[in-house]
């Protein structure tokens, strides 16, 4: 598959808005409860394809630009769930896929293995500011006859707070960062790890609403809840200011 990141305007003369059916149903390749959780709050109607391909197939061992991994990453997420479903999939509907990245220095970090891969992260990351890279790739009719996809990456900067030693203890003891890339979720309450975040919120929390909706055609991706997608816009003006 082929990627593309023109303009949203483009996308939308170019493929019409006709590509897409009223009733957009979705496909989410990932086996990502906070991805799910987001789908679900914006009130978009999807079923989850989470099989080969579920995990990321390339390490930054492999491939150091973050970019690069995200985007290779997500294609080869979105390119194993149309494999998938390709004899039963319904024209109207829309494939996603994303991959994560936390990066700092221009190094990424992974979930960490293990308590002391936690804490170590947690130190690291603690006052200083890191980045977090999500690319999204979809893909839907004509693309997906096509053998076409699209792609979009959100980078947003993440200013941690200088919490204690203590607070990265009794986190890690809940058990939370491991299943969280960097060791830590911006939505944990009881840690509250990001002092400023200048970019999308949802791009933190694993997937941005504003990527998906920019790669479809405008009156075909409506948010039944706006309010969660007025969250992720709300932190893209901030970055503008």
């Amino acid at each position: 598959m082929s990627n593309s990141d023109t303009a949203i305007a483009s996308r939308n003369s170019e493929f019409g808005e006709e590509a897409l059916g009223g009733n957009v149903r979705f496909i989410l390749a990932s086996g990502s409860e906070r991805r799910r959780d987001i789908m679900a709050l914006a009130g978009l109607t999807f079923v989850v394809q989470d099989g080969s391909g579920g995990d990321s197939e390339i390490t930054s061992d492999i491939e150091p630009d973050v970019g690069k991994l995200t985007r290779k990453n997500a294609q080869t997420k979105l390119n194993a769930a149309v494999a998938a479903t390709r004899n039963r999939m319904p024209w109207d509907t829309v494939v996603i896929a994303a991959d994560t990245v936390v990066a700092l220095d221009g190094d990424a970090l992974g979930k960490p293995g293990d308590r002391d891969e936690a804490v170590d992260m947690l130190r690291e990351l603690r006052g200083r500011q890191h980045q977090v890279v999500t690319t999204v790739a979809v893909t839907y009719a004509p693309h997906r006859q096509r053998g076409e996809s699209l792609a979009h990456t959100v980078v947003t900067k993440v200013n941690m707070r200088d919490y204690n030693n203590s607070e990265i203890y009794d986190y890690v003891a809940t058990g939370l960062p491991y299943d969280r890339a960097g060791g830590y979720g911006v939505q944990d309450g009881g840690f509250n790890p990001a002092e400023v975040i200048i970019g999308c919120y949802l791009n933190v929390v694993g997937l941005p609403l504003c990527a998906v909706r920019a790669m479809l055609p405008s009156r075909s991706c409506t948010f039944a809840n706006a309010h969660i997608y007025a969250t992720c816009a709300a932190h893209e003006e901030m970055s503008k200011q």
